[in-house]
This record gives C-alpha cells, sequence and structure tokens, in this order.
C-alpha cells in the first residue's frame, strides 16, 4: 500500500502493508512514513523517518501500537524516539505508553560530543525500576528519566574528559510511593 497527501505526497506519506489473519480475526498494520519529503517509488527501498506497527488482536481483545522516528544529519544530529503502547479489553489495569523505556530511551545526540536520553512510562498496573528495586508500585504508575552527557576528547586513545548527570524517578499512587536517585559523574 502506498498513501499520500493530495497534492503528491509531500506532506505525509505511508508506505506498508495490511495483513488480516483469520481465524481470529486479528488485524496487523505495517507502515513506514515520512513527512515534508518525495515520496518513494513504490518498489523503492528506500528508507523512511517513521515506522509504525498496529497489532489489533480482537480474540484476545488487545490492542499494541509501536513507532519508532529515526532522524539524522551525520555527524551533526541524531534523533531517535520510541512510543509503545499497549491496551487489553480483558484486563483494563494492563495498560501502558511508553515515551522511551529504561532500556530504550529516547536518544539525542549532536555532534557525537552530546548525548541526552530519557523516558516517561505511564503503566495502570504499577512498574517493576531496575534502579529503584526498593519502591512497591501497583496501580497507575509513572516513571521519569533524564540523562545527558559531554565527552571531550578521544575515547578510543583514552584521553577525554566526560561529565555525565541526570535522574530518575518514579510515582506510584496504589499505594502512594515515590522514589528516585540523582547522579552526577
Amino acid at each position: 500500500i502506498l498513501l499520500g497527501t493530495l497534492e503528491g505526497g509531500f506532506v505525509v506519506h505511508l508506505k506498508g502493508v495490511v495483513l488480516l489473519e483469520l481465524p481470529g480475526p486479528r488485524l496487523l498494520l505495517v507502515m513506514k512514513a515520512d513527512v515534508l519529503k518525495l515520496p518513494p517509488a513504490l518498489k523503492s527501498t528506500q528508507s523512511a523517518t517513521f515506522l509504525a506497527v498496529i497489532d489489533m488482536d480482537f480474540a484476545r481483545g488487545t490492542i499494541t501500537v509501536g513507532l519508532v522516528a529515526e532522524y539524522s544529519v551525520q555527524p551533526l544530529l541524531y534523533v531517535r524516539v520510541p512510543v509503545t503502547a499497549f491496551f487489553d479489553s480483558n484486563h483494563i489495569p494492563e495498560w501502558f505508553v511508553d515515551l522511551g523505556t529504561f532500556t530504550e530511551p529516547v536518544t539525542v545526540r549532536v555532534f557525537e560530543y552530546f548525548e541526552g536520553t530519557g523516558y516517561l512510562m505511564v503503566h495502570g498496573n504499577g512498574i517493576s525500576h531496575p534502579k529503584l528495586p526498593s519502591v512497591a508500585t501497583s496501580g497507575l504508575t509513572i516513571a521519569a528519566g533524564f540523562h545527558v552527557q559531554f565527552v571531550w576528547g578521544s575515547t578510543s586513545v583514552g584521553l577525554y574528559l566526560k561529565v555525565a548527570g541526570g535522574f530518575d524517578a518514579l510515582v506510584s499512587f496504589k499505594p502512594f510511593s515515590l522514589g528516585g536517585i540523582v547522579e552526577i559523574r
């Protein structure tokens, strides 16, 4: 499938596939998209800025959405934003929306000297945070983290200066608990 806006797909264009699984039914949409860019030819291997997957499993009653936005102008700038969401109609509290995670954060790199990472996770039934194992969570829980680092010099030679800092925080509302870590290196 190749879809785009009326003016020829320059504003927004999508290229992907729709899969229907039976019995089930299950509908799976896999798309690559671009914004403000000329659309590729139908059989082109050109890569897109956004990758989106939507999985609607009607038998299980779940909807899963995954999106990765990636942009780079090497070596000047690199940006990667992963987004994941899950909803379960059979287990209502088991939903979540993640803008980055502990293991796959949102990443921004400028020149290879400056890097920032972060995440914002909102879950309906608690989060198990690897850096804060003693914080008990259930019910609505929010986890956030932000880390920055600056490296000046050559890490391959071993002659460099590295300055880094960040925080990780967790808030749970049932029972109310709050935990966090602030790091400076």
